[in-house]
Parts: C-alpha cells; structure tokens; sequence
C-alpha cells in the first residue's frame, strides 16, 4: 500500500513513477523528512501533480498550508502538527484563518475518534455488531484483539478521557473552518476506521452536531466533492 523515500532523490522518483503510472494524486504520510517532503512538493509540482493527506509534522502545519498540498487529511492531523496541546480559543480561531487564507481543502474525519473510543470501550459488542459484517476480512482481522492497535491497556481509561476531550476541540474546529470558509469535504476514513457506508452518515451527522446545518454536510459529500475533484483532477 505505500512507498517510502527516504531521500530527496527518492521522494523525486517516486513522483515520477506515479505520474508515468497514470494516478490522478500522490497522498502523503506525516513522517517523512523535511528534505524529503519538500523535493517531493517541488517534484508534484512541476509534474503537475496534486499531493494530498496527512500533516508533516516534522515540517509543521504553517509550512504545509504554504505549499502546493491540495488537501489536508485530518483535522487532527492538521491540529498536532501546528500545537504540541490542546490550543486556547484565540489560537484555534487564529489556525483556523491560517487554513482559510492557505485555500486548502480539508477532510475531518470526526467519526474517527467514537470508531476508536468504541472498541476501546466495548470490543466485544463493535466486532458482533450487523455493522461489522460490512468490513472485508482482511480489515476486521485489523480490528479483533490481537492485532488492535487503537488499545493501550492500563492507559485505556486515560486514553478514552483525551480522545473525549480532542473530539470536542475537533468540533469546534471544524465549525470554525466552515465559518470561514473553509471547504470542507467527506472522508469517513473506512474500513481502516469505520464501517464501510454506515461510517459516511456518521460523518455527516457528527459534522451536524460540529454546528453545520443538515443541507451544509450534505453539501461536503457532494457539491465540495465534485468542486474539489473538478479543480485537481481535470
């Protein structure tokens, strides 16, 4: 599923070989080099084509925003890689017009953290679920007890608390960017979280319960989305 780079050079052939392939976009991960990440942006961009996903957070959000990234994935992503804590108010507004200014797209993905915090809570009842039998094999094998990266033992408990917390901020967040116009686009994050169908709902009504009218997060799953593919991958 994903090719690494760990040099400039490599970043740069990477590029060149998905391009050739003929991918409509190249989805970058958080943790590579800064030097890395940056050839890669200049290798897209001279190519022509559109770089989306995770945050750097070795390079940071401000710098990211400042690029040719298309499209930021997720808002948790794009909230650690520019705060090492949970902002005040003022600077989650301040953030949030940062990301406005920068024009980029960003996919939330709220229904991450309740997908999460309910295997952490009830394994058990997530795995015998009707909805569980929407996953293929291969992701629910991901899910089931021995192979869940999402529990921490001891920590559970603490990590269910943060996850809480986090949620609430990624709300505010989210409604944040909307008011500034921020546009917004669906991205349930399935089957790695969530189920898949039943997780765009999800989305849907969480982005509703964020502070977004019904017909608004609706709007993020359709006109957002053809918008969005429409400018990038024309």
């Amino acid at each position: 599923m994903f090719l690494t780079a760990e040099t400039p050079e490599a970043g740069r052939a990477i590029v060149a070989l998905q391009k050739h392939a003929g991918y409509d976009m190249i989805k970058l991960y958080g943790t590579l080099r800064p030097a890395v990440y940056r050839a890669i942006v200049q290798a897209a961009r001279e190519a022509g084509i559109p770089l989306v996903g995770h945050i750097n957070r070795q390079v940071g959000a401000l710098e990211v925003l400042g690029s040719s990234q298309v499209l930021a994935a997720h808002l948790e992503d794009l909230l650690f890689a520019r705060f090492d804590r949970p902002p005040s108010d003022d600077e989650l507004a301040d953030f949030a017009g940062a990301i406005a200014r920068s024009r980029m797209t960003v996919t939330p993905n709220l229904n991450v953290n309740p997908v999460i915090i309910a295997q952490l809570e009830d394994l058990a009842s997530v795995l015998s679920s009707a909805d569980a039998r929407l996953l293929p094999p291969a992701a629910y094998s991901q899910w089931m007890p021995a192979n869940n990266r999402n529990r921490r033992g001891a920590e559970t408990p603490r990590q269910i608390e943060s996850m809480k917390q986090i949620q609430g901020i990624l709300h505010k967040f989210a409604k944040l960017l909307h008011s500034r116009g921020v546009r917004l686009v669906t991205g349930p994050d399935a089957a790695s979280y969530g189920f898949p169908g039943v997780s765009v709902h999800q989305e849907l009504e969480l982005l509703v319960e964020a502070g977004l009218t019904p017909y608004e997060s609706l709007v993020t799953a359709t006109r957002h989305s053809g918008d969005f593919v429409a400018e990038n991958l024309s």
